[in-house]
């Protein structure tokens, strides 16, 4: 489903509750056993119209990135935090980490095809989950994490009324 996505097929769209989503999805991921998983979600109803397969690829796409660069940070335990946040008609599904963070300068162009600093990295990662969040009716945001000190990414999606 990914690649007709790629391809620009149809995506299928269905009601989706985030807090049990994004747990699932979190706690079936292969994190390194020196990862801190964090999972901050809120008991509050967050509705979504979803293609829960594509969703569910950009959120482990998220998660996976971040444990590397927590790794590669300095900060020990390496930590990862996944929360739901929500802000004017849409929810938020953070992801940040305590790894080395992200320059300001580099940020405009982190969501390119292509463009990596993960050593070894194709470059595809953080375009596929943009291309996705955006055929959501969404955004992708990247900044600075208030909580944990690295790199925070925010995927904003509409919540269904």
């Amino acid at each position: 489903r990914v690649n007709a996505f790629a391809r620009r097929q149809e995506m299928t769209r269905q009601p989706l509750e985030l807090p049990p989503f994004v747990q699932r999805v979190a706690r079936q991921l292969p994190l390194p056993e020196a990862v801190e998983l964090q999972l901050d979600l809120s008991d509050v109803s967050l509705l979504v119209s979803a293609d829960a397969l594509l969703l569910e690829h950009a959120l482990r796409n998220l998660i996976l990135n971040a444990a590397e660069w927590a790794l590669l940070g300095m900060r020990r335990p390496a930590q990862v935090r996944v929360s739901l946040q929500v802000a004017e008609g849409m929810a938020g599904l953070r992801v940040e980490d305590n790894g080395p963070g992200i320059p300001p300068e580099q940020r405009s162009g982190i969501f390119e095809a292509f463009a990596s600093r993960k050593p070894g990295g194709m470059g595809m990662g953080l375009a596929i989950c943009r291309s996705i969040v955006e055929a959501h009716h969404g955004r992708i945001e990247v900044g600075d994490s208030a909580v944990l000190g690295g790199a925070q990414f925010t995927l904003w999606l509409p919540l269904t009324t």
